[in-house]
């Protein structure tokens, strides 16, 4: 990781401050295909998830590199939980009967079910999401999924995002887009 010790060091010190404080921090890291972006966020995941004075602090949803097909906000949520079985274990095994007890829930209920299934299940932490091809995801929530991701920021003060894509996108360029900058 030779040239990216400070980049990571700076990244952890940024979800540090989340998990300790109401000031949440949003990352985007650029970087062409090959430059090293899936390694930095994953040196970055294990400092995390090894630091024992974060594990009152902290759940870490890290999504799949290639994460693709995420078509809504719910498909979102649901791949977070996906991620949370994958990297909890069984603490989060109860994810997998939410998933289903969703599939039988009227369409209209769905989204605000699964919000709540996912704030409990970070207790008031500071959950950090890990995410990589970001731009593959956002395409595929439209905006508005985006904007319901970024309610869902706005309104629980829990969520850090460092994110990692190819090139800047125009959901994060355009003053319209609800990620801007």
């Amino acid at each position: 990781m030779t040239g990216r010790r400070e980049v990571v060091d700076a990244l952890e010190k940024l979800v540090i401050e989340s998990a300790g404080s109401g000031n949440k921090h949003q990352r985007l890291i650029i970087g062409p295909r090959g430059s090293g972006k899936t390694h930095l966020l994953r040196v970055l995941y294990n400092r995390l998830v090894n630091a024992p004075a974060l594990q009152e602090k902290l759940k870490i949803a890290y999504l799949c590199e290639d994460e693709y097909g995420v078509a809504s906000f719910l498909d979102f949520v649901i791949r977070l939980f996906r991620a949370f079985l994958k990297w909890e274990g069984d603490s989060a095994r109860y994810l997998a009967e939410e998933i289903d007890r969703l599939k039988k829930v009227p369409p209209a209920d769905q989204e605000k079910i699964a919000k709540q299934v996912l704030l409990r299940h970070i207790e008031g932490k500071t959950l950090l999401i890990i995410a990589e091809n970001i731009g593959n995801i956002f395409a595929g929530m439209g905006r508005e999924g985006q904007a319901k991701l970024r309610d869902l920021v706005q309104q629980y003060p829990h969520f850090t995002l460092v994110a990692s894509n190819q090139a800047l996108f125009s959901d994060v360029q355009f003053e319209d887009r609800p990620f801007h900058n």
